[in-house]
């Protein structure tokens, strides 16, 4: 792991936020695995990048926001924690819906696996 999958996923996020999740296809795995949050009770393990992206846009119409503010975005193990607030859309007075937080992990240059967090501790109680 390296500053370069902060890059990354970094620039992966930001495709998304401009295009929605499917705009961060080039960015991911075949394999890649999305985790519902723990205590969500139906939660779920999604699995390959087809299931994962359709679950990411299922996610972004019950939210109902459109764009995520990238509040924070560091090394955390061996994984990258992303820290964003959902949002209607772009404009600076765009009410917040909610924080929401990623371990996102990197693999052969691509996001391979995608862990969803309600906070930051609970995330970061997770990183070995």
């Amino acid at each position: 792991m390296s500053v370069d999958a902060v890059a990354l996923v970094r620039e992966a996020y930001e495709a998304w936020n401009r295009d929605g999740p499917r705009a961060m296809l080039p960015y991911a795995s075949a394999e890649l695995q999305l985790q519902d949050p723990p205590q969500m009770p139906d939660g779920r393990t999604w699995e390959g990048c087809d299931a994962v992206l359709a679950r990411l846009e299922e996610v972004a119409g019950a939210v109902g926001g459109r764009w995520v503010d990238l509040r924070e975005m560091r090394l955390a193990g061996d994984e990258v924690f992303v820290a964003m607030a959902w949002r209607i859309d772009s404009s600076p007075d765009s009410a917040v819906l909610g924080d929401v937080f990623h371990l996102v992990r990197v693999r052969g240059g691509k996001l391979d696996r995608i862990r969803v967090f309600v906070t930051e501790a609970d995330a970061l109680e997770t990183v070995d």
